[in-house]
C-alpha cells in the first residue's frame, strides 16, 4: 500500500479523480477578511489606522505565497490562520506520502475542512521553488490629507501624511527595508541638526548557516510563549477564534511597520543547535514621555509615556525622544517527545524613571526606572488535545500565569478552555497576553469556546469569558466583575454564498459618577450587539457583502441607549485585469460612546484602518488599484457625513479624505 501511496502516479490519478468528485473551494479569503474577522482585538477599544506588521506581512504572503513543502509553512501558525495540530497533520502527510503536488490534496488531510483551506488559499503555492527563487525590490509612496472644516491652528506642518518605503530581497539570504513617514500636522524640516521626516524606520536581515540563522540589525519586534514575558510585535486574537487562544510567537522578526511604539531597534541573532533553538537581541533607542522636574531633588522624572506617534503641536513635540530606552533579552526554546519548552528573560531600563501620579486605582503599577521579566513557557500535543501555557515573573517577584486546552473531538467539533491569574504587582510593560486589561495585572479569568460544525454548510461558534478584578481599576472603585458571551452561526451552502448571524453581550462594573460621596457605588454596564451578514460571490468578477448591526446599552437593566450600523460593500476584481476595485457605503446612529461600532475598512496595499463610528451619520469610500506593468497605483477616496446630534441634520460636518499609492516592483 505505501509503495503505491508514495508513487507519483498514482497520487496525481487520486488527485485528479478527487477534482471530478469534490467541490474544491477555489476562492479564499484576503487580508480583510482575516483582520475584520480579529478587529476586536486589533482595535484595543481605540481607533486604529497604521502601517501593522501583520497585514504588511499578509500582503507579502499574497505577493509571494509559501510553498505549502517548505518548513516556512509555520508562519501560518503564527499569523492564527491555522493551528499547531493541523500543521502537525500536513507534516505526517508529507513524511506518510511524500510532498503535496497540488493544493487539491489538502482536502484528504482530516483536520483541514474547507473553511480552513478557503482561508490559507492566497497564501500558500506548489511552484518547487525556494526561498532564493525570491528576489525583489519595491518602491512605495503613499500620499494621503484629510479635508476638514477645521484645522487646529497649533499644527506646525501641513495636514498632508507621507509615505516612503523600499523593501528588498536578495537570493533569499538578504532582505532589507526603510522607511520614512511624517503624519498630518507635522512640519518636515531639513537641515538645523533636524532629519526631515518626523519617523524613520530601517532594518537588514541576513540568513546565516544553521547554528546562527538570522541577523538582524534596525528595527525588528520580539514574540515569545503566551506573550506574558516578552512580545512587542503586535498579534491578534479573538473570542470567535478558538484556536487563536493559543499564540505562537514568531520570535525575532524584522520591523516593517510605520508604528511608532511597538518596535526595537539594535541587533537580534536567532539560531539552533539539534533541538535547542535560542534567541537574543539588544535594543537601544529614544522614545517620547511627558517629563517633570522634582522641585526638591531637581531630578527629571516621567509623568507618562507619550505613544501616540504625534509630533504636530508644541507640546507634542516637547515630548519627543526624551528618554532612551534600552531593552535586552535571550530566549531557549527545547523540543523534546512532542514537548516545547520556553525560558524567557528580558530587562528594560529608562534612564528617565517612570513615575506616574498616584492614584487610588493605579497604586500597584510599574513606577522606576527597570524591570526585569523571567518566562518560562510550554505546549504539548497529545492526540486530539493541544495544553499550552506560561509563567511569568518580574522584579518585585510578583506572578502570572495562564494555561489552555485546545481538544478536537473529531473532525466536526472542537473546544478550547484557558484561565489566567493576573497578579496586581505584576509589571511588564511589553506584553500582550491574552485579558481584558492592556497590561497583564490584577485580573483573573477564565475562557471557554466550542466550534461545532453541524453539517456542511451549517457551522456554530460558542464562547463565554469571565474576568475577576481584584482590586480597583480606572472607572472602578470596588473590586469587579466583567464577563463578555458570544455566538456566531455560519451558513455556507455553496463556496459562493456566506449568511452569519453573530451576538455578543458584554458586561462590566463601572462607578456610578451621580453619586459620589467618598466611595463611588458600581453599576452594571451591559452591551449588546446583534450582527446579520451576507457575503456572495456573484461571478469571477463581482463580491458582494452586506451588513446590519444594532447595539443596545443598559445600565442597572435600564435601557439607555440604542443605535445601529448599515454596511454595505461591493467589490470588482476581473481576472487577469489591470484594474480592481471596492467601494462602501454604510449608515450609523451611536447617541451614545459606549455604543461606538468598529468597522475594518479596506484600505491602501499593506496599510489598514479600524475606525469606530459614533454619532449620527453616514460615510462613503471608493478603493481602486492599477497596474501597469510593474507599477501599482492605488487610490482611496471617502467622504463623511457627520453629527453628533441627531436632531440638526442641516449641521452635519463633512470630512473627506484622499489616499493615493504608487508602487514600483522590480
Amino acid at each position: 500500500m505505501f509503495l503505491i501511496a508514495n508513487s507519483d502516479e498514482m497520487k496525481t490519478f487520486a488527485i485528479g479523480v478527487l477534482l471530478l468528485l469534490s467541490n474544491f473551494p477555489g476562492l479564499g479569503q484576503n487580508v480583510s477578511d482575516i483582520i475584520s474577522e480579529s478587529n476586536d482585538n486589533f482595535a484595543k477599544e481605540e481607533q486604529t489606522e497604521a502601517d501593522d506588521e501583520i497585514p504588511i506581512e499578509l500582503q507579502r504572503l499574497i505577493d509571494h505565497p509559501i510553498e505549502i513543502n517548505s518548513g516556512e509553512i509555520e508562519i501560518l501558525v503564527q499569523l492564527n490562520l491555522i493551528s499547531q495540530k493541523q500543521i502537525e497533520a500536513l507534516e505526517q502527510h508529507i513524511r506518510k506520502f511524500g510532498k503535496l503536488i497540488a493544493l487539491q490534496e489538502l482536502q484528504v488531510i482530516d483536520e483541514f475542512d474547507p473553511q480552513t483551506i478557503r482561508s490559507i488559499l492566497p497564501y500558500i503555492e506548489i511552484t518547487g521553488r525556494t526561498a532564493a527563487d525570491d528576489e525583489s525590490q519595491s518602491f512605495t509612496f503613499r500620499f494621503q490629507q484629510q479635508v476638514k472644516d477645521y484645522i487646529p491652528a497649533d499644527f506646525q506642518g501641513d495636514p498632508t501624511k507621507l509615505t516612503l518605503k523600499y523593501r528588498g530581497n536578495f537570493n533569499g539570504n538578504i532582505s532589507c527595508a526603510v522607511i520614512a513617514e511624517k503624519d498630518p500636522g507635522e512640519k518636515v524640516i531639513f537641515g538645523s541638526g533636524k532629519a526631515g521626516f518626523d519617523f524613520y524606520s530601517f532594518f537588514v536581515q541576513i540568513k546565516l548557516n544553521h547554528k546562527v540563522s538570522k541577523l538582524i540589525i534596525g528595527d525588528y519586534t520580539v514574540s515569545f510563549g503566551q506573550g506574558l514575558t516578552a512580545w512587542s510585535g503586535s498579534g491578534f486574537s479573538s473570542n470567535e477564534n478558538i484556536i487563536s487562544i493559543c499564540k505562537s510567537g514568531r520570535g525575532i522578526y524584522p520591523s516593517a511597520s510605520t508604528d511608532e511604539n511597538r518596535y526595537l531597534r539594535g541587533i537580534a541573532l536567532e539560531g539552533k543547535w539539534n533541538k535547542l533553538s535560542w534567541h537574543g537581541w539588544l535594543s537601544s533607542h529614544k522614545i517620547d514621555g511627558n517629563v517633570e522636574i522634582d522641585t526638591t531633588t531637581g531630578e527629571e522624572y516621567m509623568r507618562s509615556l507619550f505613544t501616540s506617534g504625534y509630533h504636530r503641536s508644541q507640546s507634542e513635540s516637547s515630548g519627543y525622544n526624551v528618554c532612551r530606552e534600552t531593552y535586552l533579552g535571550a530566549n531557549l526554546k527545547y523540543e523534546i517527545n512532542g514537548w516545547k519548552v520556553g525560558l524567557t528573560g528580558a530587562y528594560q531600563i529608562f534612564s528617565i524613571p517612570l513615575i506616574k501620579a498616584v492614584q487610588n486605582y493605579n497604586k500597584f503599577e510599574f513606577r522606576g526606572s527597570s524591570n526585569l521579566n523571567i518566562g518560562f513557557d510550554y505546549t504539548k500535543n497529545f492526540r486530539n488535545l493541544l495544553i499550552f501555557g506560561e509563567v511569568s515573573t518580574c522584579t518585585n517577584f510578583s506572578i502570572a500565569y495562564l494555561n489552555g486546552i485546545l481538544i478536537s473531538a473529531g473532525k466536526n467539533l472542537s473546544f478550547s478552555i484557558a484561565h489566567h491569574s493576573y497578579s496586581k504587582e505584576f509589571h511588564s510593560l511589553k506584553s500582550n497576553a491574552i485579558g481584558s486589561n492592556t497590561n497583564p495585572a490584577n485580573e483573573n479569568g477564565i475562557y471557554f469556546g466550542t466550534s461545532l460544525k453541524l453539517n456542511r454548510a451549517f457551522a456554530i461558534i460558542t464562547y463565554i469569558n469571565r474576568d475577576e478584578f481584584p482590586y480597583l481599576k480606572y472607572r472602578s472603585d470596588l473590586p469587579s466583575v466583567g464577563i463578555t458571551k458570544g455566538a456566531l452561526l455560519t451558513y455556507t451552502p455553496s463556496k459562493k454564498l456566506t449568511m452569519a448571524i453573530r451576538y455578543r453581550n458584554k458586561t462590566t462594573q463601572l462607578n456610578n459618577a451621580s453619586d459620589y460621596d467618598g466611595l463611588r457605588f458600581a453599576n452594571e454596564i451591559k452591551i449588546q450587539h446583534f450582527r446579520l451578514s451576507l457575503a456572495l460571490v456573484v461571478n469571477e468578477s463581482w463580491d458582494y457583502r452586506s451588513k446590519v448591526e444594532t447595539g443596545l446599552k443598559h445600565i442597572n437593566s435600564n435601557l439607555i441607549a440604542k443605535g445601529y450600523i448599515y454596511c454595505q460593500d461591493i467589490f470588482f476584481h476581473p481576472p487577469k485585469k489591470k484594474i480592481s476595485a471596492n467601494a462602501r457605503y454604510a449608515v450609523y446612529f451611536s447617541p451614545d460612546f459606549d455604543l461606538r461600532f468598529y468597522e475594518y475598512e479596506n484600505d491602501l496595499p499593506g496599510a489598514f484602518s479600524i475606525p469606530f463610528y459614533y454619532g449620527n451619520g453616514s460615510k462613503f469610500y471608493i478603493n481602486m488599484n492599477y497596474k501597469i506593468r510593474n507599477i501599482t497605483i492605488s487610490t482611496k477616496f471617502a467622504r463623511s457625513w457627520m453629527t453628533y446630534d441627531d436632531d440638526v441634520l442641516g449641521s452635519a460636518q463633512i470630512i473627506d479624505e484622499v489616499k493615493v499609492q504608487v508602487r514600483l516592483s522590480l
